[in-house]
């Protein structure tokens, strides 16, 4: 896998645990799992704004596309 993969392919991975929490909080009733989904959010968007910053992040191609190209490359 080459470096740039992982990092895109990591930006939406957490961008997708970002979006599940941001529902979550819309429905959970349960105060543990709503505070779970706000470390959740607080902890990835942190995570993606690192990610942001290396060379090679791009926003546009999905998280299977970004491990397309890394099996791909690995052949």
């Amino acid at each position: 896998m080459k470096d740039d993969d992982y990092v895109n392919a990591m930006i939406e991975h957490h961008g997708e645990a970002v979006r599940m929490s941001k529902e979550l909080l819309a429905s959970s009733k349960s105060s543990e799992i709503r505070s779970f989904a706000e470390k959740v959010i607080e902890a990835q968007s942190k995570e993606i704004k690192e990610l942001q910053k290396f060379p090679g992040a791009k926003a546009g191609k999905s998280r299977r596309e970004h491990l397309e190209d890394a099996m791909e490359d690995s052949k």
